[in-house]
C-alpha cells in the first residue's frame, strides 16, 4: 500500500476537515437538470451491473463513468446542490472501481480509487457517503494492507457517520483486523455487535450495502475466523453460507464469488487439503470465459508452497494457457 501510518491519518484528517465545506463551481458550461439526472442514471445502471458481468469489463465502465463526472466537475457550472450531487456520483463510481479493482487483485489501482472515492465524497457535504467510502478502503486494508491501519481507518468511517447496515460492516472489519492482530476475544466481540446490529437495527434493506444480510454474515465471520488462523472454522461459516444463499435462490454474482471461492480455497489449504483447494481455485476461474489479468499471479501465490504438486502444476498450466490467448477486451 502507497498511504499508510502516520501520512494515512493525515490524508482522513483532511477528507473529514473538508466535510461542511459547499461543493460549487463557476465553470463554463452550466450543469442542467437533464445532464445530472443523465449521470445519475448512468451510475445507478453501474451500481446494478457492475458486479454482474467480467470484473474487468466493469472496472473499465466504473473507470468512464468516474471520468466522465470529474470532466463536468471541472468545467461545469453548479451550486451547492447541484455540486453535491455529482460529487456522490463521482464517489460511487470510484467505490465501485476499487470495490473490483479489490476483487481482481489489483491493490494498486484499488487504493488510487478509493483515495479518489473518499476524497469526491468528502466534497459531497455527506458524512455517511463519506463513511461509505471510507469502508472500501477499510476492506482493502485488510486484504492487502496492515491490520493496524485498517483499524485507523475504521475509526475515520466512524467519526464521520454510520448507518445501522455500515455499523455491521465496520464491525466485522473490526474483528478481521483484531483477528490479525492475535486479538481473539476483541474479534469475539465485534463479531456478537456485527451480529446483534444486523438482527435489531439493520433488518431493513439499505441499497448501498444491499448484500448486507443474514447470508453475508456467515462468510464474513469465516472471514475473521481465517484471519484468526482457524480455517476449519473459517469453512464451517462458510458452509453455513453457502447453505442459505442455496434456501433462499439468491443469484451467483461473478466478481464477488471468484473472490469468495478463492478464500475458501485459502482456507481449505490452511487445513491441509490441497486436492479440494485447487478444485475451488480451478471452480473460481471457471466462472469466466477468460481469467481476469491477475489471476495466474494469484494463485501462484496461493500454491507457492505446494508448486510442485501434480495438481498445482495441473491447474497452473489450465490457466496459463487460458490468459496466453488473451481477452477479447483491448
Amino acid at each position: 500500500m502507497r498511504i499508510t501510518g502516520p501520512r494515512l491519518s493525515s490524508v482522513l484528517a483532511e477528507c473529514l476537515a473538508v466535510l461542511p465545506e459547499p461543493a460549487s463551481a463557476e465553470g463554463n458550461q452550466p450543469v442542467t437538470s437533464d445532464a445530472l439526472s443523465a449521470i445519475e442514471s448512468g451510475i445507478a445502471s453501474l451500481a446494478d451491473k457492475s458486479f454482474l458481468i467480467h470484473p474487468v469489463i466493469a472496472y473499465r465502465l466504473a473507470r468512464n463513468e468516474y471520468q466522465a463526472v470529474q470532466e463536468v466537475l471541472r468545467y461545469g457550472s453548479y451550486g451547492p446542490t447541484v455540486g453535491a450531487r455529482l460529487y456522490t456520483n463521482a464517489s460511487a463510481a470510484g467505490r465501485i472501481a476499487a470495490q473490483l479493482a479489490t476483487n481482481l487483485g489489483d491493490y494498486s489501482r484499488a487504493e488510487a480509487n478509493s483515495l479518489s472515492a473518499i476524497r469526491c465524497a468528502a466534497r459531497s457535504g455527506s458524512a455517511l457517503i463519506l463513511a461509505n467510502a471510507i469502508d472500501v478502503l477499510i476492506h482493502l486494508h485488510l486484504v492487502a494492507g496492515d491490520p493496524m491501519d485498517a483499524l485507523t481507518v475504521t475509526t475515520a468511517a466512524r467519526s464521520a457517520n454510520t448507518s445501522p447496515h455500515l455499523e455491521v460492516v465496520l464491525h466485522i472489519r473490526e474483528a478481521r483486523a483484531r483477528a490479525r492482530m492475535g486479538d481473539i476475544m476483541a474479534s469475539v466481540r465485534s463479531i456478537g455487535l456485527a451480529t446483534e446490529t444486523l438482527t435489531t437495527r439493520a433488518n431493513f434493506l439499505d441499497r448501498t450495502f444491499a448484500n448486507v444480510n443474514e447470508a453475508w454474515l456467515p462468510a464474513s465471520i469465516g472471514h475473521v475466523w481465517l484471519d484468526a488462523h482457524h480455517p476449519r472454522k473459517a469453512l464451517d461459516h462458510y458452509a453455513e453460507h453457502n447453505k442459505f444463499r442455496s434456501r433462499q435462490g439468491l443469484p451467483q454474482i461473478p466478481a464477488i464469488t471468484y473472490q469468495n471461492l478463492l478464500t475458501v480455497a485459502r482456507a481449505q489449504l490452511a487445513a491441509n487439503d490441497l486436492e479440494a483447494s485447487v478444485d475451488m481455485a480451478r471452480e473460481s476461474i471457471m466462472l469466466f470465459s477468460w481469467p481476469p489479468p491477475n489471476s495466474l499471479k494469484i494463485l501462484r501465490e496461493l500454491f507457492s508452497g505446494h508448486a510442485t504438486a501434480g495438481p498445482v502444476r495441473d491447474l497452473l498450466s489450465e490457466v496459463s494457457e487460458k490468459v496466453q490467448r488473451g481477452s477479447p477486451v483491448h
